[in-house]
């Protein structure tokens, strides 16, 4: 009979990759076997792995506030730091 406990493991791995993190633990709920290679550092990969940093979003240089309220600025912060100078 074949299940799914004959494949090999960089396969399993390779099915697992495509999973979410709470079907990845439903998984690993399964039977001792999927829980070992689910909790293995090489299923969570995919998972947990950090993200580069992006670049600073292209755009005009920050500066110190004009006096003028910024087109669409509603904020009556703004608007009180404004009346202040």
């Amino acid at each position: 009979m074949a299940t799914i406990q004959r494949l090999p493991p960089e396969m399993l791995l390779h099915i697992i990759s495509f999973l979410t993190l709470p079907d990845l633990l439903r998984l690993g709920r399964t039977c001792r076997y999927l829980h070992e290679l689910c909790d293995s550092e090489a299923a969570w990969h995919h998972i947990y792995t950090p993200l580069p940093l992006l670049p600073p979003a292209p755009g005009p240089a920050r500066g110190p506030p004009s006096s003028t309220t910024p087109k669409g600025c509603t904020s009556r912060a703004w608007d009180a730091a404004s009346s202040e100078r």
